[in-house]
């Protein structure tokens, strides 16, 4: 059956990206009043007034980081993977999630490295769809592991699919595939000057007890200002509760009022955050240990 308000929210979202290199201030602000419109929900409605909120200022570093954006990918990528992960993860997906009272599920899902070893790939992500879950996170240890990446990928066009790396050697198929970015992994840092930016739209860190303060002095946010790189991942590797609990609100508070440009995530609790929004439920992810990972 033909989504019309998908194809309603393409027409816009095409429109708007051909205006916002002209004026991107104006055209943000514009999609944010949109997005409001479309809104479902208490939840929705909160999201998008606090986004008016956070774009009011001139000087936001919002602006800076949806300009890193745009030096990145062309339209066609930057359309396709908002569209999936917005409209088909966020609206789409997280109402069967809530019209089918799934509290077992996260609205994000992750393929470690075990499973990209699974022959049915395919099959398991039908499924999900089924149940409302159009993104996908993946951590590949090993090159062999692209190539399942690209399949699922490409046979999953309605789907948004984030690639956490460790290697960068990254062949231009995977590179070119609208509907996945990547972001690189924060022990690489030293070798940025060797790599093509444009490839990567972030970085991931895994912190422990050892490592934290490296995150709340700034210096990972900086590097990713520096980079035009406009998001910064935190992945717990084993953190002690009190250390999780300072990264979490670190980065819910950069978000708000952030000191340099890079949009901060902290990976396990604002999963369980969008789960609790959207069915007001702490429904816990499936996640992986960050060493399991590494």
């Amino acid at each position: 059956m033909r989504d019309y308000n998908r194809k309603l929210v393409e027409i816009v979202a095409s429109q708007a990206l051909k205006k916002m290199k002209k004026d991107p201030k104006r055209e943000l602000r514009r999609l944010v009043d949109f997005g409001k419109t479309m809104a479902k929900g208490n939840n929705q409605n909160e999201f998008f007034d606090l986004a008016q909120d956070i774009i009011e200022s001139e000087n936001s570093k919002y602006y800076t980081m949806l300009d890193s954006i745009f030096g990145k990918f062309d339209n066609k990528k930057l359309k396709e993977f908002s569209l999936n992960f917005g409209y088909n993860g966020l609206i789409r997906g997280a109402k069967k999630i809530q019209d089918n009272m799934d509290f077992n599920i996260s609205w994000m899902h992750e393929f470690s490295e075990k499973d990209l070893s699974k022959d049915d790939l395919n099959s398991e992500i039908n499924n999900l769809k089924d149940r409302g879950i159009y993104i996908y996170t993946i951590f590949p240890n090993d090159k062999n592991h692209l190539d399942k990446v690209e399949e699922i990928a490409r046979k999953n066009q309605d789907c948004a699919f984030i690639m956490f790396l460790n290697d960068i050697d990254i062949p231009n198929n995977i590179i070119k595939l609208d509907n996945l970015i990547m972001l690189i992994d924060s022990k690489s840092m030293k070798q940025l000057d060797n790599l093509d930016m444009k490839n990567f739209v972030g970085i991931w860190h895994s912190f422990s007890d050892s490592n934290y303060k490296e995150i709340l002095d700034g210096k990972l946010a900086r590097v990713c200002e520096n980079n035009n790189l406009p998001f910064l991942i935190f992945v717990n590797d084993k953190a002690s509760k009190d250390v999780e609990r300072e990264i979490a609100e670190y980065a819910y508070r950069e978000r708000f009022k952030p000191k340099y440009a890079a949009f901060t995530i902290e990976y396990e609790n604002d999963i369980r955050r969008i789960n609790k929004m959207i069915l007001n439920k702490n429904v816990k992810p499936k996640l992986q240990n960050a060493d399991a990972k590494n």
